[in-house]
């Protein structure tokens, strides 16, 4: 006898009238969505009163599948027991080759994978791609799933058939108790994949520093790069993730070193938009003007792919003029300070008014050429042309880079010409500066 709480699921799953064995767009009979969301009742009424049939899904999951499954929350002991004792199978995989053990270890369904276990199911049956079970708990945070099944005959070793270990998998979703568990029990925190990415640069590629941090104290390399000659740093800058970027930077990673394709750390950054890694690698050595092997630099890659905040002149002028006219180190410092150098005054007026307020010292002097040549002036800007370079002195330890930038302006069918004063760093006040101008 079916109780009102079951009739009245039943009642949802399957409306009156309808066919007991009517799936909906995904193959889904109400037997079976009944079964992953664990409701023994009403798939004991729609097998033994109505007839239903037990029927796999679009994707070839059976019922049992997603009992010990996910689906409607999943690991339903009871309810895979019912049906393996009523010709459900624990064997069958679903398209993918992923058996009911299997997915009952993805999610982490301890009680489901040691009853399958015991019962016909394979702790080794791997997925297509050759995922294991173990595998599987591993890649999803599963420690107690992982120890049981590897000392029930699972392999904490046993690779996909790209390479990938159980150890890689769980350093990839950032699972450090798992990592430290297999490292300790058989698997290896230097065993490559097959395109050579170490658990080190997957999890760096991740941004998963704890991960990052523990195999690189442990026998991990922070420089093996992967076929493609990208190492853990150039990757993490790639995904924006600045602190893995600045932790591998102080632990001997390279922010220069290229890759196969010559894309550098700082370019893969500008690339992708990544502003605070690519300000922050300016500032540590990195390279905004070394191209590519297709001779494009990071501010190139940046333009192209419509990263407008790296690319635009008031985030950039600072730097570029800065290096252009090989000061360097003050570049370093424009970055490192978090200031946009290139907000402030638009004419000369404003920016020499600016400069005379309470407490501050009158610029002296007069402005004078800076002595960088004209064509690094101009590769710096850009677009920008007949562009003219100042310096302004104020004070013995200080010196204020303007440019005039000159362009023009397409207005009503004509070409405008347009001139924008614009600072290009100010009172840096260093006990060892010397003026570049004479």
């Amino acid at each position: 006898m079916i109780d009102a709480t079951s009739l009245a699921a039943l009642r949802e799953l399957l409306p009156v009238g309808a066919d007991v064995d009517a799936r909906d767009g995904d193959g889904r009979s109400a037997l079976w969505r009944a079964a992953g969301r664990g409701l023994v009742r009403v798939v004991v009424h729609l097998a033994e009163q109505l007839g239903a049939s037990l029927l796999a899904d679009n994707g070839g999951r059976s019922p049992l599948y997603a009992a010990a499954g996910n689906d409607g929350g999943g690991g339903h002991l009871e309810m895979v027991q019912w049906l393996a004792g009523n010709g459900g199978s624990v064997t069958q995989p679903n398209n993918n080759g992923a058996s009911p053990l299997y997915v009952a270890a993805f999610f982490g369904h301890l009680a489901v994978v040691r009853w399958l276990a015991d019962n016909g199911g394979s702790v080794t049956q791997p997925a297509n791609g050759g995922a294991t079970p173990l595998w599987a708990a591993a890649q999803s945070g599963h420690l107690a799933v992982v120890q049981w099944l590897a000392g029930n005959g699972g392999s904490v070793a046993q690779p996909t058939d790209d390479g990938c270990s159980p150890l890689f998998s769980a350093a990839q979703e950032g699972h450090l108790a798992v990592v430290r568990w297999l490292a300790g029990n058989g698997g290896s925190v230097t065993q490559p994949a097959d395109n050579w990415a170490t658990p080190v640069l997957t999890a760096a590629c991740n941004g998963h520093l704890a991960v990052v941090r523990w195999p690189a104290g442990n026998g991990g390399s922070v420089t093996q790069p992967a076929g493609d000659g990208h190492t853990p740093l150039f990757v993490a800058a790639w995904q924006g993730h600045l602190e893995v970027v600045q932790w591998l930077a102080g632990n001997g990673g390279s922010v220069t070193q290229p890759g196969n394709d010559g894309s550098t750390p700082l370019s893969a950054a500008a690339q992708f938009g990544h502003l605070a890694v690519v300000q922050w690698l300016a500032g540590n050595d990195g390279s905004v003007t070394q191209p590519a092997n297709g001779g494009q630099t990071a501010v190139a890659l940046a333009t192209a792919n419509g990263h407008d905040g790296i690319t635009a002149a008031s985030s950039w002028s600072a730097f570029k003029i800065l290096v252009a006219c090989r000061l360097v180190d003050d570049a370093k410092r424009v970055l490192r300070s978090g200031l946009d150098p290139g907000a402030g005054p638009t004419s000369l007026a404003e920016l020499v008014a600016a400069s005379a307020g309470p407490g501050d010292a009158l610029w002296a002097g007069s402005p004078v050429v800076c002595p960088a040549t004209s064509r690094l002036v101009h590769d710096a800007m850009g677009p920008w042309t007949r562009s003219r370079h100042f310096l302004f002195h104020a004070g013995v330890r200080t010196h204020i880079h303007v440019v005039l930038l000159s362009g023009h302006r397409v207005r009503d069918r004509y070409n405008v010409p347009t001139e924008l004063w614009q600072l290009i760093c100010s009172f840096f006040l260093r006990s060892d500066w010397e003026s570049p101008v004479a």
